[in-house]
């Protein structure tokens, strides 16, 4: 025959067992949750403005949840007289749905040459990021 003190201890630990499951799939659920509650998603873009040989880039960025966004555009431009790369960054608060200019660049495009405009845009809160690039030649 069983001791009455064991029998209780083993169905105690029983049901702390059960608890305990219950507790870790509660945080395996909770995370995920939380994560499609926080997340931002960004949307970057480049618009290309040409007039003869003139090459002007804006950059747009847009959030889907109101955040502050850190953006670098880097331009590089090449042509039989060499190449160059230029850098325009800073940090912008975005609300939802409102396209925001971020940097404008105007270069001469060479006839022999072409120009390569990058944008890469990080959300600080969760690291959320996206990248837009374009190349313009002479063609």
């Amino acid at each position: 025959m069983m001791n009455p003190s064991k029998e209780w201890n083993i169905r105690r630990l029983g049901t702390i067992s059960k608890a305990f499951i219950a507790g870790l799939i509660t945080l395996g659920i909770t995370p995920t949750v939380m994560a499609q509650q926080v997340f931002t998603q960004l949307n970057c873009r480049i618009v290309i403005e040409r007039e003869a040989e003139v090459v002007r880039a804006t950059s747009i960025i847009e959030a889907s949840k109101p955040t502050r966004a850190d953006y670098t555009l880097r331009t590089l431009k090449i042509d039989a007289a060499g190449s160059g790369t230029s850098e325009q960054s800073g940090s912008l608060s975005l609300l939802p749905g409102e396209p925001a200019t971020t940097a404008q660049t105007t270069h001469h495009l060479a006839k022999t040459g072409w120009i390569e405009f990058h944008l890469r845009v990080t959300e600080r809160l969760t690291g959320t990021s996206c990248e837009a690039k374009e190349i313009v030649s002479p063609m």
